[in-house]
């Protein structure tokens, strides 16, 4: 349990230095993942510790608070600054209905948990 601790204070050290207000929760990123666990819509995650997105076809939640995916090692959502996708449609609803900011433009859903 520790270690959760630890991720949770580095990501608010990290966050009070970005400046970056928060608008999502476990909660509300459990219920927007939940509708993608067991379909394959690309998801694009931008964390923030890592400038780089790095791009997901497949995920999973191993445990509570966290998401895992074929081409990303588990993360806490703590970390996740956006997930957008070109899938628009299922991930507005998704958004809307956990009740997470979706931003659609240029044909791409963005959800925020940070700005």
């Amino acid at each position: 349990m520790s270690d959760r601790k630890d991720f949770k204070e580095q990501a608010r050290k990290i966050i009070a230095r970005r400046n970056l207000g928060g608008l999502a929760n476990d909660t509300k990123w459990g219920e927007f993942f939940s509708e993608f666990k067991n379909a394959r819509i690309a998801l694009e995650f931008k964390f923030i510790d890592d400038e780089r997105p790095v791009q997901c076809g497949v995920l999973w939640m191993p445990v509570p608070g966290y998401i895992e995916g074929n081409h990303m090692a588990p993360y806490p959502f703590i970390y996740i600054e956006w997930v957008r996708s070109h899938n628009v449609e299922p991930v507005v609803g998704a958004a809307k209905a956990a009740g997470l900011e979706v931003i659609v433009e240029d044909g791409t859903a963005v959800v925020y948990g940070y700005r």
